[in-house]
């Protein structure tokens, strides 16, 4: 075979062996194979001065039976993933320089202007929903036959002709008339009488709701101040974060061990298993097997489920605990360890203080809390997961009536895990706050909000608005900017900037969100059993509360300060 034309620098080990023996489908003689391995042994390219090297390399390849979906995507993507991380390698300081760093920097900035200027969107929010109204109003006295609509057309032009904006045709076509059917024009008619009603309603709740307005500005301002304060707390959900993913790896990992398991791992699996379980689960067969893997994967959701929640019940229990310490001890000198870097005046102060000493409380007092909490948030959550994965496996075959079975089933448990989180959030801040067991908190929490609804929707609100603002505009921000300092492969690095911006930006607004919420449960609870002695004046002002001096702690501890 021509065998002599070529020679090895070394002895052929097993793997050449090996190589050889799969040339020509496993035909090669042992004979051959001998030959090989004597002309190796003798060196017979000892005075060649050309150095040729045999591919002695095994590859393994799958059959056509065994390749896969799995098998396919890998093969077809591998390239594209290498290239893709490649372009991140080379480009990774843009990336996390864009992704964290300024994306942090831009959400510290966004949260410190809409404090500023939260008056201001609030105006302007209402500003637009009575415009909004009122034109759908003066749309429906116009179709009912009530107006001319030339008001309307005038309005229409001069906008066009200050701005120079050519105005969308639906636009113009909503003055023009729809129908001349009488019922219908009743209906607009009735309509247009209901929409005027519910905006006189709206004007008096809105001036009836002044004092809530101020009491949400001023909540604002005082969670900026409390961040400013201590800014450790912004690196909390960081290190949360990490953790997840770290739980979903591991989770991941065990999943794919037990299900792509070799067929003798499977027998002492299987063995194993027998031996320590009663014998009515014993696993007799494959087909238990496959049932055993079906249920143990839903064991593994369920405590990734379960251990998201967790996280997201310790990320609050911490906030609230460092919010809820600064708010009742940061003037007071004998107590005010971990309330932040300009209040904190005990020995031993150190950055991230506040941090490390709530998660101490938590770990100590509160992870029972964190525990049925979480417990309680995957109960309600696993429903509507068990419910896509029937929907994905009956998409076929679904009839119109199952269809809306499945869309009502949706909804309802969507409303219920979402009232149950609602209410979930406050029962944590409210057992950093006072201390009680999780279910107390939670009832206690529910009679607090049922008493202050109004209020609780417009922090709510108001922290929706400046989530959904930051989180889209600064990511987007990001992603463009990518494209102006990256040479190379810009997509795909924005690609990666963008995710990186939402999460960063949803972790500082989240943090935001929280210390609103303690704030607002520490001002209630001061309000109702201390008199707002340990408020700021700001917040004493919106209250209504007037504090003497000698109840002051304000004043209490300028005045130890100048002893």
């Amino acid at each position: 075979d021509k065998t002599s034309a070529y020679w090895l620098l070394d002895e052929p080990d097993d793997e050449v062996k090996e190589g050889w023996k799969s040339e020509a489908g496993g035909t090669i003689s042992e004979a051959v194979l001998a030959e090989r391995v004597r002309l190796a042994k003798e060196g017979g390219g000892l005075n060649c001065n050309l150095t040729v090297l045999r591919d002695t390399r095994v590859r393994l390849m799958t059959s056509d039976s065994e390749r896969t979906a799995l098998h396919h995507l890998l093969t077809q993507y591998t390239g594209t993933t290498f290239r893709v991380g490649k372009s991140l390698y080379e480009n990774w300081y843009y990336v996390l320089g864009l992704g964290i760093a300024c994306a942090l920097v831009a959400a510290l900035l966004t949260v410190t202007f809409f404090t500023c200027c939260v008056r201001i969107a609030l105006m302007v929010f209402i500003v637009l929903l009575f415009a909004t109204l009122i034109v759908v109003d003066y749309i429906l006295f116009f179709q009912a036959h009530m107006v001319t609509g030339n008001t309307g057309r005038g309005i229409l032009h001069a906008i066009e002709e200050e701005t120079g904006v050519r105005l969308p045709e639906d636009l113009s076509n909503k003055l023009e008339v729809q129908t001349e059917v009488e019922k219908m024009i009743k209906v607009y008619e009735y309509s247009a009488y209901g929409v005027a009603v519910f905006i006189l309603i709206l004007v008096c709740v809105v001036f009836a709701m002044r004092k809530n307005f101020n009491m949400m500005i001023a909540l604002f301002k005082e969670a900026a101040r409390t961040i400013r304060h201590m800014p450790s707390m912004l690196l909390c959900p960081v290190f949360l974060l990490t953790s997840i993913i770290a739980v979903a790896y591991m989770t991941m990992y065990i999943y794919l061990a037990s299900s792509t398991m070799d067929p003798s791992s499977l027998t002492k699996m299987m063995t194993a298993w027998n031996e320590h379980v009663p014998s009515a689960l014993h696993l007799d067969n494959h087909g238990n097997m496959e049932d055993f893997q079906q249920a143990y994967a839903w064991a593994l959701v369920f405590s990734l489920v379960w251990f998201y929640f967790f996280h997201v019940a310790i990320f609050t229990l911490v906030t609230a605990l460092c919010v809820s310490h600064w708010y009742f001890y940061r003037n007071d000198q004998a107590q005010c360890g971990g309330t932040g870097w300009r209040t904190d005046t005990t020995y031993g102060w150190y950055p991230g203080r506040p941090v490390a000493l709530a998660v101490f409380r938590v770990v100590r007092y509160h992870l029972g809390t964190a525990v049925m909490g979480s417990f309680v948030m995957t109960l309600v959550t696993m429903p509507r997961i068990i419910l896509e994965y029937i929907n994905s496996q009956s998409q076929g075959d679904a009839n119109p009536v199952m269809k809306g079975i499945i869309w009502a089933s949706r909804c309802c448990l969507w409303c219920l895990q979402k009232c149950v989180q609602f209410l979930t959030e406050y029962a944590y801040v409210y057992c950093a706050v006072t201390g009680s067991p999780f279910w107390p908190s939670a009832t206690k929490s529910f009679h607090l909000i049922a008493k202050y609804p109004v209020q609780v929707a417009l922090d709510k609100m108001m922290s929706r608005v400046l989530g959904f603002l930051a989180c889209v505009t600064i990511p987007l921000a990001m992603g463009i900017s990518a494209f102006l300092v990256i040479k190379g492969e810009k997509a795909v690095c924005a690609v990666a900037i963008v995710p990186l911006a939402y999460i960063t930006t949803r972790l500082v607004v989240g943090v935001y969100d929280i210390c609103v919420t303690t704030l607002f449960v520490c001002v209630m609870r001061d309000a109702e059993e201390f008199g707002g002695k340990y408020m700021a004046d700001s917040l004493q002002q919106v209250c209504g509360l007037q504090v003497s001096v000698e109840d002051s702690l304000e004043m209490r501890s300028s005045r130890a300060g100048d002893t």
